[in-house]
């Protein structure tokens, strides 16, 4: 992705290069919401993956707590995750500086925020359908990027 089109795609969602970064914890967000609210223990489990985790800046940070406070609209949603698999799969571009596990730790951080407000009393915990669909939703993503990018890479000589 050349850096104008990233840039653009950046604006469309309400970031900026130094805020670029929240993109990582916008499917956690979207898992948050998925039930119709942010429970405390997903709020405190995002907000604290985001200061220490990740180390994100304040903007980025302040980016997240937005929309932890506010729903993300559905095509925001979306497009940030398109945004992220796609710059998560070509790394070393420059664009924006991602973990390298980028993508494999997603699922499991989906998970723990689908499981922080769970359970009755700390003795079981329940993940709502609601938030099963958004991680089959991020799994599909992140396979239709794989596959986009291996239909772009050109083939092994011989092959």
């Amino acid at each position: 992705m050349e850096r104008a089109a990233f840039e653009h795609a950046l604006a469309a969602l309400g970031l900026d290069q130094t805020t670029a970064r929240a993109l990582m914890l916008l499917p956690l967000v979207q898992v948050a919401w998925a039930d119709g609210g942010v429970q405390h223990a997903e709020r405190t489990l995002i907000t604290d993956l985001a200061r220490t985790g990740l180390g994100l800046d304040a903007g980025a940070l302040s980016v997240v707590e937005g929309w932890l406070r506010v729903r993300p609209p559905d095509e925001v949603v979306r497009r940030g995750r398109d945004l992220l698999v796609s710059l998560a799969l070509r790394p070393g571009g420059g664009l924006v500086e991602l973990p390298p596990d980028a993508l494999t730790a997603l699922p499991v951080l989906c998970a723990r925020v689908a499981e922080a407000a769970g359970g009755f009393f700390g003795l079981a915990w329940a993940v709502d359908p609601r938030e099963e669909q958004v991680l089959r939703e991020l799994s599909a993503a992140v396979a239709r990027g794989r596959a986009r990018l291996e239909w772009l890479l050109p083939l092994p000589a011989g092959g």
